[in-house]
């Protein structure tokens, strides 16, 4: 539908009334002939309305002829230009003029320009808003990723911890109460996360150690029922944040899932953080799985939205990135690849 929004050095009453009305007729000759990027002149309002009185227009569309007889008490004739973005008709481009005139080419041409102009100020604008809101759905993903990242890892360990209370507490008491201290600081840990991700979020350029935060990750994993041998090569200090993140929060799904699914005993982590690419392996000597699940669309969300969750934040890191997990004689095995990390 085409609507009045504004207007410059317009009769206030002729605005009033044009702006209570929409045009929602495509079929409308108007309409077709600005769909098609036609200017229409209308020559003589007076004559116009004679002749859609003559035609019966005035009982069949009164609102449609108030207008005609609003804009003829002001003004002589005019002309209409089409505002087309990405070649689909925006709106229209209306210019009145008090006295009877010729629209001749240089006119017509100079209309038609200045619609063009302003048509392209509304794409470019429409574009702002349309990257401004995808920069609001990104940032709420990449929160809803940090939070089921974060979060979830030490809900598990909390839920792990609790639940080895429970099977503990008559046959050994201090091993179920150290169940519920650890129980207790993965809470106090998530809580720190959770603050830290909010400082992170003011300040950005805080530094990240992604050598430091694995070795706390697993420092607070390892124990009886699971172990955890991490090897890293190479230097972190070439790459950016984002990147080293990216690695972090896929170990730590990893590992999590790990904990949930697996029943693992051993667990292997090997980073190469090489001169033009980041890569993590992950490997387990746990349950593996149907390999076949990663090749069905329509079983992804059976990855459940930590593993979606990473294969989303992957690409936005890097040009490249390849998720591969398989079982391997008893073995999963799951490998991200970030190329052009730097």
């Amino acid at each position: 539908p085409l609507s009045t929004v504004t207007s410059q050095s317009f009769p206030q009453d002729l605005f009033e009334v044009f702006s209570g009305y929409t045009v929602s007729n495509p079929l409308s000759e108007l309409q077709t002939r600005l769909s098609k990027g036609e200017f229409v002149i209308d020559s003589d309002y007076k004559a116009e309305i004679e002749q859609l009185r003559e035609s019966h227009y005035d009982k069949n569309n009164p609102h449609v002829y108030e207008i005609m007889c609003s804009i003829a008490k002001h003004y002589a004739c005019g002309l209409v230009t089409p505002l087309l973005v990405r070649g689909k008709l925006f709106g229209s481009l209306r210019f009145f003029y008090r006295t009877y005139r010729e629209f001749d080419e240089e006119t017509t041409r100079l209309a038609m320009m200045i619609a063009e102009q302003a048509a392209l100020a509304i794409e470019n604008s429409t574009l702002r808003k349309e990257v401004q809101l995808s920069a609001v759905s990104n940032e709420r993903n990449r929160l809803a990723r940090d939070i089921h990242d974060s979060l979830g890892h030490y809900l598990t360990a909390v839920n792990i911890q609790l639940e080895k209370a429970l099977l503990y507490q008559e046959r050994n008491p201090a091993e179920a109460t150290q169940a519920i201290r650890d129980a207790k600081q993965a809470a106090a840990d998530a809580l720190r996360d959770v603050r830290r991700s909010v400082g992170a979020l003011r300040d950005s350029n805080e530094r990240f150690s992604l050598v430091d935060s694995l070795e706390k990750l697993i420092q607070e994993i390892n124990g009886d029922s699971l172990s955890i041998n991490m090897t890293i090569n190479g230097e972190e200090a070439d790459y950016p944040r984002s990147t080293l993140t990216a690695l972090y929060r896929a170990a730590q799904e990893g590992l999590t899932n790990i904990q949930k699914h697996a029943h693992a005993r051993h667990v292997e982590l090997t980073i190469d953080l090489g001169a033009r690419e980041a890569q993590l392996v992950l490997r387990d000597d746990g349950q593996g799985f149907d390999p076949k699940i990663l090749h069905q669309p329509k079983s992804l969300p059976q990855l459940g939205f930590g593993l979606r969750g990473i294969q989303e934040r992957l690409p936005a890191q890097a040009r490249e990135a390849l998720l591969a997990r398989r079982k391997i004689h008893g073995r999963r095995q799951l490998l991200h690849r970030l190329a052009g990390g730097h």
